[in-house]
């Protein structure tokens, strides 16, 4: 099988090493200039990838065709809830991921918390025994009652304050982590926090008077993005059979739809491990609890029945912190507890410009000229 490019690390592409291949570029996507500018009203993700609809973007999604993350088709008719779905998850994975010890990382944030939740809820006391939890003084802090009367009784604590997630580590667990629970909620999209809480633009219609969110995009970046930034998320929503009308669903769906490829890779950051077979391992052993058909279900039908997403920040997430209330009565993390960013951990940034085919990495350094061979076959003409 020839290897080709189905993953770049967007934030090198500014490299004066592969100008040239930007150059190849702008030949079929003039508006490349634009797209290199949306690390800037998102600077946190790495990648933009488009896994659902019409690809108005660059690059081939091709990494959809490799890895088991594009958006499965859209079931209007979807009706479980999230804590259904949330048990189910635990149950499944019990079934299916039960030779060997887990390993759960738990920041005590909402996502986090909904995990250990779920396994609390629907496994034995025995089972516990076979699971441990992965956390330092950060976790403890954002969520002490938690950790204090479940966390600490249940589990044994691993310090991850500088954990690696290594090839030895993913070989010994089953490394579960949150990740994917923002983007079920159109999280954490920089436009979302200037929106959340006044309820009459997060429910404005985006296609009859998208000005607002023009205008933040414009306070952000510049006019040329806001109107490319715009046009083409809109080109690849009407492309889909989604139901999708306001400022809240357009964010959504840049988090769910775009951010998504990316964070598949994001604990990588976490990781000193360069042996050959570390991507593999890390892909068969690294398990996004959130990343299933059903937490994807419940997430495109639930824009409008008010289980997704409130205007007060203060009830972001609201189905998961109603499902962790009604297993731990906390009042207060149920009504006041914020969306803040992951921290106690120290990113170890990897430095490979690219994936292939096989799941082997190519850095700038020293695979330059494979790069700039590879770089055309992945535009997106």
């Amino acid at each position: 099988m020839n290897k080709e490019i189905i993953y770049i690390n967007h934030q090198k592409l500014a490299d004066p090493r592969i100008k040239d291949c930007i150059e190849q570029c702008r030949v079929s996507y003039p508006d490349i200039d634009q797209f290199l500018k949306m690390g800037r009203s998102d600077p946190g993700t790495e990648s933009k990838y488009l896994r659902s609809g019409k690809n108005t973007y660059p690059f081939k999604s091709s990494i959809v065709d490799h890895l088991p993350i594009g958006v499965p088709d859209y079931n209007p008719n979807f009706s479980l809830t999230f804590g259904e779905v949330s048990d189910q998850r635990a149950q499944e994975l019990r079934r299916t991921k039960w030779d060997r010890p887990w390993l759960v990382f738990h920041s005590g944030g909402v996502d986090s918390t909904v995990i250990l939740t779920s396994i609390l809820k629907n496994f034995s006391t025995a089972d516990l025994s076979n699971i441990h939890v992965a956390s330092n003084y950060a976790g403890v802090y954002e969520n002490p009652k938690f950790f204090m009367e479940h966390i600490s009784p249940n589990f044994r604590i691993i310090d991850s304050s500088e954990l690696d997630i290594s090839t030895e580590l993913l070989n010994k667990y089953y490394v579960i982590n949150g990740e994917f629970g923002d983007q079920l909620y159109a999280g954490p999209v920089y436009l979302v926090r200037e929106f959340m809480d006044n309820a009459d633009l997060w429910e404005t219609n985006i296609r009859t008077n998208p000005d607002r969110m023009l205008q933040a995009l414009t306070d952000q970046v510049d006019k040329p993005f806001a109107n490319w930034y715009y046009e083409t998320l809109i080109e690849n929503i009407n492309s889909t059979n989604i139901p999708m009308e306001t400022y809240h669903d357009f964010n959504w769906w840049f988090s769910f739809n775009v951010m998504w490829s990316a964070l598949t890779l994001r604990s990588l950051k976490f990781s000193r491990t360069t042996d050959d077979d570390h991507l593999s391992v890390y892909l068969n052993s690294h398990i996004p609890w959130f990343n299933t058909t059903d937490y994807q279900q419940w997430s495109m039908n639930n824009n409008k029945r008010g289980e997704k997403y409130s205007t007060y920040a203060g009830l972001y997430k609201t189905a998961a912190k109603r499902y962790i209330y009604d297993y731990d009565h906390d009042k207060y993390y149920y009504a006041f507890k914020p969306k803040l960013a992951s921290s106690g951990r120290k990113v170890k940034i990897k430095n490979w410009f690219c994936m292939l085919s096989d799941f082997s990495t190519l850095n700038l350094d020293d695979n330059l000229q494979q790069i700039i061979e590879l770089f055309p076959a992945h535009i997106n003409r």
